[in-house]
């Protein structure tokens, strides 16, 4: 389709990964790497899309126990909770605010290592982490996928993900 290889589908892809992960035992396969719209990497030249940075993401953050979230923090938003995968004490959460026009708040319990996905346009095949843009550098090295620390509220934009660390 025509906006599978863009941030919009970035949503559709965490939104999946998050209800999955409730159901199965983690294990989930995606049809294609490389030869399609709907691959992780563009065909011929291997770039990685946005899909692939929020899978990556997904992989480095979110560990394997899954919390019950129970209620949206906010109608047309979605919210998934694991544990951490770094082992550490504490909870990933991933909030995905699909609204067009309304921001999401999320009042912070303490300090947080907060990830927040994205893009200049709905359709943009280049996805944003807080503010920077996911390339490849001149070398084909991946970009910098450090967190900013975040202390009391998050305000999510429209059209936003973050994966946030307590």
């Amino acid at each position: 389709n025509s906006w599978a290889s863009t941030f919009m589908d970035v949503f559709r892809t965490l939104n999946e990964l998050g209800t999955f992960a409730t159901i199965t035992d983690g294990i989930i396969f995606h049809n294609t790497l490389a030869s399609s719209a709907y691959g992780f990497l563009e065909h011929g030249s291997f770039d990685p899309r946005p899909n692939y940075f929020a899978v990556l993401l997904w992989t480095k953050l979110m560990g394997e126990t899954v919390y019950n979230t129970n209620e949206p923090i906010k109608e047309g938003s979605h919210v998934f909770a694991h544990s951490r995968k770094d082992g550490k004490d504490g909870v990933a959460y991933l909030i995905i605010n699909n609204s067009h026009e309304e921001k999401t708040t999320v009042k912070l319990p303490k300090e947080a290592e907060v990830y927040v996905l994205s893009a200049d346009h709905i359709r943009s095949e280049v996805m944003l982490l807080n503010g920077r843009e996911l390339v490849l550098d001149e070398h084909n090295n991946l970009p910098d996928l450090s967190g900013e620390k975040v202390v009391d509220s998050l305000t999510l934009e429209p059209e936003t993900c973050a994966f946030i660390v307590l």
